[in-house]
């Protein structure tokens, strides 16, 4: 079998335009059409890469500013309980104050009440109730109130004990004048009495005087001092004891 060489080049020839014109037809603009297509893709991809790291930098930011507004508000909400906290301490302080305040006021003007009370009561008694009282004892015996005193105190002297009546005893021996004092002026036959009492049961040495002094806040009584001794009979003791009693029982009312 011959080869027709004319034949086959021809052929060759016809493959070679064929290819040409594949590759200068249709090759190439696909190529380029495939090229302009990676070129747009890659755009978007570049675009849409761009838009995600905005996105992300948006969003860190935002978080940021997020973060930001929580510790301010935060710090405004622990700022506002401090202040409220100040605020209410201090307004609690000032009614405290005032509170006591006027705890005090109140506790001076019942001060004063109890004062006045006892006050008036004291003079009631030391006036209008002795009055009364030693009217009374007028009418029911033959002593006036002076000298019902008088043997009350004479009572209370013997009944000293005897440690009690020894000391007064050597007190006396190193005294100069012994006070007798008595709410009311003692007649001249009371201090005589008085005086020979007074020398034979403490054996009184004669240089040693015996002075008689006027004493109303004693209201109604009779004390004698020896030194730091004092021994009296005197209805203002019972005052003081109604004034404590008084005073328990205004406090209790309190």
């Amino acid at each position: 079998m011959q080869i027709d060489w004319i034949t086959f080049v021809a052929q060759i020839f016809n493959l070679f335009i064929l290819v040409w014109i594949l590759k200068r037809f249709l090759y190439q603009p696909i190529l380029d059409v495939i090229e302009k297509r990676k070129n747009e893709i890659n755009e978007k991809i570049d675009s849409a890469t761009s838009l995600q790291r905005q996105a992300e930098s948006e969003f860190q930011s935002l978080k940021s500013e997020k973060e930001d507004f929580e510790k301010s508000l935060q710090k405004q909400r622990n700022d506002l309980t401090k202040e409220l906290t100040q605020q209410r301490k201090e307004s609690l302080e000032v009614i405290k104050q005032e509170a006591n305040q006027l705890k005090l006021q109140l506790h001076d003007q019942i001060k004063i009440q109890n004062e006045n009370l006892k006050s008036e009561l004291e003079n009631f008694i030391s006036h209008d109730f002795l009055k009364i009282a030693g009217k009374i004892i007028t009418d029911l015996t033959d002593a006036t109130p002076i000298e019902r005193v008088l043997n009350l105190f004479y009572e209370k002297l013997v009944k000293l004990t005897k440690s009690e009546k020894t000391k007064i005893i050597k007190i006396i021996k190193n005294q100069k004048v012994i006070f007798v004092n008595s709410s009311e002026t003692l007649s001249e036959n009371h201090k005589r009495d008085m005086n020979r009492f007074l020398r034979d049961y403490f054996e009184i040495p004669p240089k040693t005087k015996i002075q008689y002094k006027t004493e109303s806040t004693l209201v109604l009584g009779i004390e004698i001092r020896f030194a730091d001794i004092a021994v009296d009979w005197t209805v203002k003791n019972y005052l003081n004891e109604l004034e404590q009693g008084l005073e328990q029982i205004l406090n209790h009312k309190k």
